[in-house]
């Protein structure tokens, strides 16, 4: 935020908005391995999506 990479907010708020989901998506991929491509094309998806929400 303060070198207006992100839009100003609350910034414990937008860790946990990033955080959560990709954690969630790391842990799916300790309990099912087989869904380890799936989670990471999320994780992609999912950083642009916060990306182009958040950013400026």
């Amino acid at each position: 935020m303060n070198n207006g990479l992100l839009r100003r907010d609350d910034p414990e708020m937008l860790a946990f908005a990033y955080t959560a989901p990709i954690s969630a998506l790391i842990h799916l991929c300790a309990r099912k391995p087989e869904k380890t491509d799936e989670a990471m094309e999320k994780i992609e998806q999912f950083s642009r999506h916060f990306i182009k929400t958040y950013g400026i």
